[in-house]
């Protein structure tokens, strides 16, 4: 895959999970907080929970996406959104639980 157009796919991917979070009304997300047993409040004290808001969004497509460019798209959106992000973790999840 060339430099140029692995850039381009990191950059797509990115414009569309930043779209998918700028749509998340609050409703959606007190519904998967319920869902991973916190409340919405708790996004702003750990910031890992927008990790998982991130990486629900992003794992149904991530596993069609090279490695190099998921750990790309998950360092850019992790400092963006100022979270720590689990890149073993998330390739491997996505990996093994399709």
């Amino acid at each position: 895959m060339s430099e140029e157009y692995r850039d381009k796919v990191i950059d797509a991917v990115i414009d569309t999970l930043r779209s998918i979070l700028g749509e998340v009304t609050v409703q959606a997300l007190e519904v998967f907080m319920k869902m991973n047993g916190t409340s919405l409040y708790s996004i702003y004290d750990e910031p890992d929970r927008v990790t998982n808001l991130l990486y629900v969004l992003f794992k149904s497509s991530a596993r069609f996406l090279d490695d190099e460019i998921v750990k790309e798209v998950c360092l850019r959106l992790g400092h963006e959104y100022n979270c720590k992000v689990s890149l073993n973790d998330i390739i491997n999840s996505i990996k093994y639980k399709q």
